[in-house]
C-alpha cells in the first residue's frame, strides 16, 4: 500500500492518504502537493511513520504547544527555473528514522525523487518548526494548524555556520530575552548548535 503526505503550506494543514482514496480527499487543501510517499501494510503503520517524522526531536506536547518540522528544499526544476518545497522532519538529522541519509543532500535526493521525479539540482535547505497538531480526523491522520494574524518567525544559524532553522511563533514577540527562552524550550539541548540571528514579525490581514 502506497500511503502520501499531502500539505498546504498556505493552509498549514495535510492529510495523509492512500494513493487514490477518495473517500477521505475532502481533508485535502485545494492547493495541496505531495510531499511524502510510503509504502507500507497497512496504514496505521505509514501514519505511525509519518508522525514520527514529523515530531522527531521535537520537545513540546499538548495542542496549545505542538508543532511540527518540516526542511524546505530549494532546486531548480527541469526549465531551470527555482522552485522550493517542504519535506517532513530535519533531514540529515532524523538518523535513526532514515538510515543512510547521514548527509542531507543525500536525504534530499531520497525525498524529491520521490515526490519532485523531474527535479534538478538541489540549491540548498533550511530547517523549519511551526505549531501544528498532528491528530486523527476519523481514520485520516492529519496536520491541523490555524493562519494565524501575527507570526513572530526567530532565524537562527548553526554554529558552524553551515544551516538555517527558522523558528515560528504564533503572536507578536519583541523581548530577546523572552524569544531566546522559548527557543530554548523547544530545542532543549540542540540550542547550543544553534545562534539566533533575528526574530521577524510577519502580519495577514483579517479576512473579511
Amino acid at each position: 500500500m502506497k500511503c502520501e503526505l499531502w500539505y498546504s503550506a498556505r493552509e498549514r494543514s495535510g492529510v495523509l492518504l492512500r494513493q487514490g482514496d477518495t473517500a477521505s480527499v475532502e481533508l485535502k487543501s485545494p492547493d495541496a502537493q505531495v510531499i511524502w510517499t510510503v509504502d507500507a501494510k497497512e496504514y496505521a503503520v505509514a501514519a505511525d511513520l509519518c508522525s514520527a517524522l514529523l515530531h522527531w526531536g521535537n520537545r513540546e506536547s499538548g495542542e496549545t504547544q505542538a508543532t511540527i518540522r518540516l526542511t524546505m528544499a530549494f532546486y531548480l526544476n527541469r526549465q531551470g527555473e527555482q522552485c522550493h518545497i517542504s519535506v517532513p522532519g530535519w533531514v540529515g538529522r532524523n538518523l535513526a528514522l532514515l538510515p543512510g541519509s547521514e548527509d542531507v543532500y543525500f536525504g534530499l535526493i531520497d525525498f524529491l525523487s520521490l515526490v519532485v521525479p523531474e527535479r534538478g539540482r538541489i540549491l540548498g535547505y533550511a530547517y523549519i518548526e511551526r505549531p501544528s497538531l498532528v491528530a486523527f480526523d476519523g481514520p485520516a491522520l492529519v496536520i491541523q494548524a490555524m493562519k494565524p494574524l501575527v507570526l513572530t518567525v526567530v532565524n537562527l544559524r548553526s554554529t558552524d555556520g553551515t544551516e538555517e532553522l527558522a523558528q515560528e511563533f504564533y503572536g507578536r514577540f519583541q523581548d530577546s530575552q523572552e524569544i531566546s527562552r522559548m527557543v530554548g524550550e523547544r530545542l532543549g539541548p540542540q540550542m547550543s548548535d544553534w545562534t539566533i540571528v533575528q526574530a521577524q514579525i510577519h502580519e495577514h490581514p483579517k479576512p473579511p
